[in-house]
């Protein structure tokens, strides 16, 4: 599923200022190790929400013992309270849950660290163990929906656990062998808890759910055991039942008991009926709002669907199963994933993972009342029908994961009021141009690839080569952490192109590549570069993504926190030759620009009020020198104007225009430096003199 974040959605400065659109367009994860360690974990960092987010309850200061975890996670906007740690319980160590209770409707609330002195004397004093996770899961596995665990007892009397579980699809168990134990416990969250995973001392990794927002891990506290867990379920949007909140509870090793085997099983037993029937059973869906209401016209356009994608079902092969009512003259708002309002009109259109293929109909223009369309990692190809302009209403679009999707996305739906639409991990090009968001997926290339290239490759034999390039998550707060890598360990690196209209940027003693060399082993901190030729498509048949990099070129550089311009002695490598490229200008200028996040040394919910650093370096490969520029070093020369600069193609000046006209407006919001504010009212009038947004008109090229 895509992921909602707690960040407030920016305003972008292509088209009207009153719509609040981010387009997600990225990996799944964000790397964050070489890919030499087999072991790395990346994560999918979460998306845009525009409302603010509510404030969390402070942890408890006089609380030692509670165990925090250590990387950042993501809340979404309008959540309730996250509660705090529990203070008063020395012996246990309970981390905040995660996920929301956005959606949830009616949820179950667990939590075995109430009422639980049976089970934290069972597995404190080692006379019982977990022997047994279930985990459940819904839409074929994509969400994580419950779980129940086994204690074992006395090394051999079972007792199943209470049953956390909101429905009975897809179960998946992870059984422990004699003396293995669950060292390390993780979650992908968004809106939700999409994922829980486990490790164990012997290596071993379950999951259930699909990838999720932003990662927790849990590692097991020094002297402490896994007793259980807290959190709330209930039903999300189309009516799933998942996990809505989650957090694992650990107890302290070592409390001795005089109890006998056969009565902690017996007292266990009588904690968990108490459990579960406090706990109720699992809880339905909510209703349908209107279900003897039905709209005939929304019905043929979900049969123009089926006929052209195919019957929506879970599962794979023969053991594929069609969501339940499709296709049948049962009543559309009891069609499973379909919601419909109170007149009958179809609201919600859930459709993950379900086999779907093909184009997406245009008659999906045709759902007036159509306010959700989720149909991510599916298998459409094509391009994105801009009948799904006609959905006045429509407010959320997911289709990430649909790999075979290319073109431009229609421009009246990146105008589109409200929308948030989610096409990472998709080959659909944006015209938008954004700090925040890239239009086209920020590759960087891994520092030992550098490091060992004899000589610099392509965008398109880099890709093809693999573990040379990667790409990196777009993180819209622009804080220390982006995915699970920090900003200070990737640099960007600008420089001038030696030949006019050159087929590499290089010269044949590869001595820029070997400057890029120096400067990683001068900064072993350094574990990503972005440079053009690496990371940005060279071929003409991309031209169109090309323009989508060069729109999202503010968004690089401001999630690098070393720019190195790199220039020589020589007259066509000097400083003042780079200044007088339009280009080079450009990426300098980019780098003055001041954007605001989270404090990286603060709370993972602060506000957004923190000035994100980026460091610009003079870089000289003839004296072997780097020297810091200051905004006032850049802009003293007057020689700051990308669209006053010089081009070996003057169309150039065409292309790089919109991402002049967003560095302006960002320099006049600069309250704290009036200087600027007069640079970006130049920036902005030299850019409209050249701003044509035909250019996004085209159709895109086959992707091959």
């Amino acid at each position: 599923m895509g992921c909602l974040a707690s960040t407030p959605a920016k305003k972008d400065s292509e088209h009207s200022d009153s719509r609040c659109i981010q387009v997600r367009q990225s990996s799944e994860r964000a790397p964050s190790e070489e890919p030499e360690h087999a072991d790395a974990k990346n994560v999918e960092c979460p998306g845009t929400l525009d409302t603010t987010p509510a404030k969390l309850e402070p942890m408890h200061a006089d609380a030692p013992d509670v165990k925090s975890a250590d990387k950042p996670g993501t809340l979404s906007a309008a959540t309730a309270k996250v509660e705090p740690m529990h203070a008063e319980a020395e012996d246990l160590k309970c981390p905040e849950k995660l996920g929301t209770l956005n959606f949830a409707v009616n949820p179950r609330s667990f939590d075995d660290s109430e009422d639980c002195e049976v089970l934290k004397e069972a597995i404190s004093s080692g006379n019982a163990r977990i022997c047994k996770v279930t985990g459940y899961t819904y839409g074929d596995g994509l969400y994580f929906s419950g779980l129940q665990l086994t204690y074992e007892v006395g090394g051999e009397h079972q007792i199943e656990g209470p049953r956390y579980v909101t429905n009975e699809k897809w179960p998946k168990p992870l059984e422990l062998a004699k003396g293995e134990t669950i060292t390390e416990v993780g979650a992908q969250h968004g809106e939700i808890t999409d994922q829980l995973w486990m490790k164990t001392s012997t290596g071993r990794k379950v999951e259930w759910g699909g990838v999720g927002g932003s990662e927790e891990i849990w590692k097991m506290p020094e002297g402490y055991d896994l007793m259980g867990f807290r959190g709330d379920q209930g039903p999300w949007r189309g009516g799933r039942s998942i996990m809505n909140q989650l957090g694992p509870i650990f107890v302290k090793k070592g409390t001795a008991t005089q109890k006998t085997a056969q009565v902690l099983k017996s007292d266990l037993a009588a904690w968990v009926e108490m459990k579960n029937k406090k706990l109720g059973p699992p809880g339905k869906p909510p209703a349908p709002t209107n279900p003897d209401s039905e709209h005939q016209g929304d019905r043929a356009v979900l049969l123009a669907l089926i006929k052209a994608c195919g019957t929506p079902c879970h599962g794979e092969g023969p053991t594929k199963v069609p969501l339940e009512g499709w296709g049948t003259a049962t009543r559309i708002g009891l069609w499973e994933g379909v919601i419909v309002d109170n007149v009958g009109r179809v609201k919600e259109l859930y459709m993950e993972r379900a086999n779907l293929t093909g184009t997406l109909p245009d008659e999906l223009g045709a759902l007036d009342g159509l306010e959700e369309l989720w149909c991510p990692m599916n298998d459409f190809t094509g391009g994105l029908t801009s009948a799904l302009t006609k959905c006045k209403k429509l407010r959320t679009l997911n289709i990430h994961g649909n790999y075979k999707l290319e073109g431009f996305i229609p421009i009246d739906l990146l105008n589109k009021p409200g929308l948030i639409c989610y096409v990472h991990n998709t080959n659909l090009i944006s015209s938008m141009v954004s700090i925040e968001v890239p239009a086209f997926p920020f590759y960087v290339a891994y520092r030992r690839a550098i490091l060992d290239m004899p000589r610099l490759l392509p965008h398109e034999e880099a890709l093809e080569a693999g573990e040379i390039i990667t790409q990196m998550h777009p993180e819209h707060t622009f804080t220390k952490w982006f995915g699970g890598v920090h900003r200070d360990e990737i640099a960007f690196m600008t420089h001038r192109w030696l030949h006019p209209k050159g087929l590499h940027p290089d010269d044949e003693l590869g001595s820029k590549l070997d400057h890029i060399k120096e400067i990683l082993e001068n900064n072993p901190h350094i574990k990503y570069v972005w440079m053009d030729y690496l990371c940005v498509p060279q071929a003409q048949r991309y031209a169109l993504k090309q323009q989508a990099a060069i729109n999202s070129l503010p968004h690089y550089i401001k999630s690098c926190q070393h720019v190195y311009i790199l220039v020589g002695e020589e007259s066509e490598a000097h400083y003042s030759v780079y200044s007088g490229r339009g280009w080079c200008r450009l990426e300098r200028i980019c780098a003055c620009v001041t954007v605001k996040g989270q404090n990286p040394e603060g709370h993972m919910y602060d506000e957004l009020d923190y000035k994100v650093p980026t460091k610009l370096f003079l870089a000289n490969k003839t004296t072997h020198s780097v020297k810091e520029l200051s905004t006032t070093d850049v802009l003293e020369h007057s020689e700051f104007d990308p669209m006053e600069g010089s081009f070996f193609d003057e169309t150039d000046r065409v292309k790089i225009a919109p991402c002049v006209d967003l560095l302006g407006k960002a320099c006049q919001q600069d309250d704290d430096n009036p200087e600027l504010q007069t640079i970006g009212t130049k920036l902005r009038e030299s850019a409209a003199k050249y701003r044509d947004d035909t250019i996004f008109d085209q159709p895109a090229p086959s992707v091959t």
